[in-house]
């Protein structure tokens, strides 16, 4: 599960081409934010797990505000996904963690769908499709390996 966390917010990590006034200049703005990025989003996927990344919210929307025109779409479905879960799990006054052995008893029928929708969506194709498109860009634009 945290390979797959990871994958998803390395995705959105590798459309980032930075914020200049060419395309040469947002490239490289974009792979120096993506590799001081790295080593923080590497360790929160080996030592604190996928629901971490929640934490790492605001650091990836700074990214997705650099990435290039092309990548727009595969950081709004990326980012819309995770703040979904954000606000679902704080509605619910739960945490990832909650979630580790499931819904937790005593959760509402209509909160414990609310849940169980924004981890499907999460971990749903389009989802994991926006992620794979900005690992991939990340690896071609600026040969940083985000996973």
């Amino acid at each position: 599960m945290r390979r797959a966390w990871l994958a998803v917010v390395l995705v959105v990590l590798g459309v980032l081409t930075g914020c200049g006034d060419s395309a040469s200049d947002r490239r490289e703005s974009y792979c120096a934010a993506l590799e001081e990025a790295q080593p923080e989003l590497t360790r929160t996927a080996d030592e604190a797990g996928a629901g971490a990344f929640l934490g790492l919210l605001p650091t990836l929307e700074e990214l997705a505000a650099e990435s290039p025109s092309d990548l727009k779409d595969e950081w709004q479905t990326y980012l819309g996904s995770l703040r979904t879960m954000r606000d679902v799990l704080a509605s619910a006054d739960l945490t990832p963690a909650d979630l580790a052995a499931g819904i937790p008893d005593g959760t509402d029928d209509d909160t414990a769908a609310e849940v169980t929708a924004a981890v499907r969506n999460l971990r749903g194709p389009q989802t994991r499709a926006a992620a794979s498109a900005i690992t991939q860009q990340a690896l071609d634009v600026c040969g940083v390996q985000i996973l």
